[in-house]
């Protein structure tokens, strides 16, 4: 069994919303999507989509895939910093979501939200953009995870995802396991364990998903905005076959 073109198309353009920062990666996601959606097609058997349907094989993604910061709208940054000055725009590049993806945000959010934060220390953010940290930081900024001297970027990701799920919906985040143990990640574990949000734990341990390159030893955390009676706790031990493994 395999999904018809027709209908992979319909996902994509119904389904599937991103946002990055860096406007090239976005360029990079909709061009791979685009290879993804046309993966095992025919030229025949695109050439007939478009004969039938008299439509362009191939979508536009540039309202499903846009460019900005998740983190920072242009009403935050000025009820916190009072303004945001032409010479500060594109470095913070604020985006506002109800107004990039009105219909969703009218809907009430989304139902999965899935990512790969940054993993950025506060001590990192201030040496490349102090205006940005002190936004965080800021005691009117929309973060409780920010409102102590240590914390890491990947915390605002996942304090901002809760935000723009459904109240029935679910948030999935690879970041670094040490929150769970050190003093800096209390902000970090109080606003996942609030309302019982920890669905599920897949512990990674020593293993290095990202490779030598990338030395991080992560989890993956499952949210769920309706709370969970019990946390399922995963420790992976052997990463390939966890990886390639059939359900």
């Amino acid at each position: 069994w395999r999904l018809l073109f027709e209908e992979k198309r319909r996902i994509l353009l119904t389904h599937l919303r991103g946002v990055d920062i860096d406007a090239n990666a976005v360029e990079v996601a909709r061009f791979s999507l685009l290879l993804k959606l046309i993966e095992a097609e025919t030229a025949a058997g695109l050439r007939d989509y478009v004969a039938t349907k008299h439509s362009a094989a191939l979508p536009a993604l540039d309202a499903n895939l846009r460019a900005g910061n998740s983190l920072v709208s242009s009403a935050e940054w000025t009820a916190v910093r009072g303004g945001l000055l032409p010479v500060l725009l594109e470095k913070v590049n604020p985006f506002t979501w109800p107004a990039e993806f009105p219909t969703e945000m009218a809907g009430g959010g989304f139902n999965v939200i899935v990512g790969n934060p940054p993993y950025i220390r506060i001590q990192n953010m201030v040496g490349y953009s102090p205006e940005e940290a002190a936004f965080y930081q800021s005691p009117l900024s929309p973060y409780t995870t920010a409102r102590q001297d240590n914390f890491d970027k990947y915390a605002l990701f996942i304090e901002r995802a809760l935000t723009l799920v459904r109240p029935d919906g679910r948030v999935a985040v690879i970041v670094p396991h040490k929150f769970m143990t050190t003093q800096a990640g209390r902000a970090l574990r109080h606003l996942i364990t609030t309302g019982h949000r920890l669905e599920k734990v897949v512990h990674f341990g020593v293993q290095q998903v990202f490779g030598r390159q990338a030395a991080n030893y992560t989890c993956i955390l499952v949210l769920d905005r309706r709370g969970s009676a019990d946390v399922e706790i995963e420790r992976v031990e052997a990463l390939e076959a966890w990886r390639y493994r059939s359900e």
